[in-house]
This record gives C-alpha cells, sequence and structure tokens, in this order.
C-alpha cells in the first residue's frame, strides 16, 4: 500500500466518529443536505478583478519613480501631511464603499408574486 494512502486512510479513522455516515457507494443517492444550506455552486462572480490593475500601477510606479519621487518625497516624510492624506484618503474609502453597495436581491420567487 503507498505510504500517503496509507496515511489518509488511518487519517480517516481517527478523525471520522464511529457513528459517522459512510460515504455513498457507486450510484447511491447522497443524503440531502441539511436545512438552510446554500444552493450547490459558486456564485455567479461580479466583481472585477485585482491582479491587472495592481501588476499595471507597479510596473508605471516603478518605471517612472526617478521623475516621481522627487515630487512625493514632501507628503511621504512629513508627519502632518501625511496624517492629512491618511485622513482624506479614509473618508474617500468611506464614501466609495457607500456608492458601491450592491442593492439586496430579492429571490426569484418573490419578484414573480
Amino acid at each position: 500500500m503507498d505510504t500517503a494512502a496509507l496515511v489518509l486512510l488511518l487519517t480517516a479513522r481517527i478523525l471520522r466518529p464511529d457513528d459517522a455516515p459512510a460515504p455513498p457507494a457507486d450510484g447511491a443517492a447522497a443524503p440531502a443536505p441539511p436545512a438552510g444550506t446554500p444552493p450547490a455552486g459558486p456564485p455567479e462572480p461580479r466583481e472585477l478583478p485585482f491582479g491587472p490593475g495592481l501588476a499595471i500601477g507597479v510596473a508605471i510606479t516603478w518605471l517612472s519613480w526617478p521623475w516621481l519621487g522627487p515630487r512625493v518625497q514632501f507628503p511621504f516624510f512629513d508627519g502632518l501631511m501625511m496624517g492629512i492624506l491618511g485622513g482624506l484618503m479614509a473618508v474617500g474609502l468611506l464614501a466609495a464603499a457607500l456608492f458601491m453597495r450592491r442593492p439586496v436581491e430579492e429571490p426569484p420567487d418573490a419578484a414573480v408574486k
């Protein structure tokens, strides 16, 4: 027997209690999920991917830093200015979060009636 299979078998025997239901045999129906379980399958994605924008922003900043660095040195190294900019960004993030909230979605059955 393969070592990995033996480890998995021992782990299953240790962690699964004796009264736990056995997995269904081939062709047998699986037990019904408990009440309140969300429907099967991942939700439909409505978000934009984060990676490409981040990569483009990092590349632009990296390539333009010799020109950009001296111009942003004062706000980054002055305590008062950094505090003001941090507060403005916090307010901006809060405003963006409030404006971008999704509306409450009604179940399809309630919308038909």
